[in-house]
């Protein structure tokens, strides 16, 4: 909520006669999300009435000013759409969506944030004052509290086996889900024609694919890239076409029914992709399995610009993902289980997105390193 020319009524202060010609918009403080329409009044706050300019450009973007921190070498603002990072370089400053990020918290005298990015996750590291990181963390909570992006894993940097989840049968090599997403030479995806040749080789071989391989899940996430790949070789110039690629890795100890995978938007089957642990005949994932989803849209046109949705519908978990970051995506799952995103990969340019879910009893969550 935004008001002008509230500082008057607000002050403690006697009201100066005269006032010098200065029309910055009067920012209120954050508020608790759980607060719903009590809004209380304060004097004008210059500096937070400067930050919002910052925010909205000068009244150029569409955004709305939440709440900022000052630390010693940064200044952390939180607006509606983005969490912004300002350092040196106040002209540039970094902008994360609330959809990157995976998981925050406070550690000792430092607040580490990891954000998704198009080769896996990164992290954020600030030092400062317990009061200041409490600020950062409650806005941080504002957004994410509820959010069904956050996720309770530590994907570290150097990797994560996952070896400790139910139904893996060997121990796995560590690795980062996303770490994969660089250019690949062409002879490594093959010959790749108007058809889904492709699409039939990577069954093939994932078919085959168990938790009984060391490296099953660099393999499996290695096969999610080429599916990209190949799509982004099949289809050029005026002909390309946007896709999305989804994993589902069943960690929950329970067998997973995969009751509907279904383009809402696009322009091609969606294409269900398993490994040796699914039962065709039933529908089930059974623990320690993993299937890939995938589809393309339509050439995009001035009539429509080509994007893809799918929806996914299981027996413990729903949700629709979408080819852009810029567009909202919905997870929901049953009481006692959760969904955890592995990665979350977008290209700069619009043209793939890229997801890994974990799927998990809420209780078993922080067992996956």
């Amino acid at each position: 909520v935004v008001m002008n020319h509230v500082s008057e009524t607000t002050s403690d202060k006697s009201i100066a006669i005269a006032k010098s010609n200065k029309r910055l918009r009067r920012a209120l403080p954050c508020a608790s999300v759980k607060s719903g329409n009590n809004v209380k009044l304060i004097p004008y706050d210059e500096k937070s009435a400067q930050v919002q300019q910052i925010v909205t450009g000068r009244e150029t973007e569409d955004d709305a000013y939440l709440g900022h921190v000052q630390i010693p070498s940064h200044l952390i603002i939180a607006s509606d759409q983005f969490l912004w990072i300002i350092g040196d370089d106040p002209i540039n400053p970094r902008r994360v969506r609330w959809a990157e990020i995976s998981r925050f918290g406070i550690y000792g005298y430092s607040m580490k944030i990891d954000v998704f990015s198009g080769q896996g996750p990164r992290s954020f590291t600030f030092e400062s004052s317990l009061k200041d990181l409490a600020v950062l963390f409650g806005l941080l909570s504002m957004k994410m509290e509820n959010s069904s992006h956050c996720t309770d894993l530590d994907l570290s940097l150097r990797g994560t086996s996952y070896s400790n989840l139910p139904g893996i049968k060997a121990i796995q090599a560590g690795h980062v889900f996303g770490s994969v997403n660089r250019h690949t030479h062409t002879e490594a995806i093959g010959p790749t024609q108007l058809n889904d040749e492709f699409i039939k080789r990577c069954y093939t071989r994932v078919n085959r694919m168990g938790s009984f391989m060391p490296n099953f899940f660099q393999l499996l996430d290695l096969e999610v890239w080429l599916l990209i790949c190949s799509v982004g070789q099949m289809f050029t110039g005026l002909s390309s076409r946007r896709c999305i690629a989804v994993g589902i890795i069943n960690g929950s100890g329970e067998p997973i029914q995969v009751k509907r995978v279904k383009l809402v938007q696009g322009g091609s089957p969606c294409y269900t992709i398993p490994t040796i642990e699914y039962n065709k005949n039933q529908g089930v994932l059974h623990p320690g399995g993993a299937i890939i989803c995938f589809g393309w849209g339509a050439i995009p046109s001035l009539l429509q610009p080509g994007n893809v949705l799918i929806n996914i519908e299981t027996n413990l978990f729903v949700t629709d993902l979408t080819d852009s970051i810029s567009q909202s995506t919905v997870t929901q799952a049953l009481p006692s289980w959760q969904v955890s995103f592995l990665e979350k990969s977008y290209d700069e340019s619009g043209w793939w997105a890229k997801y890994w879910m974990l799927v998990q009893k809420e209780k078993t969550i922080l067992s996956a390193s």
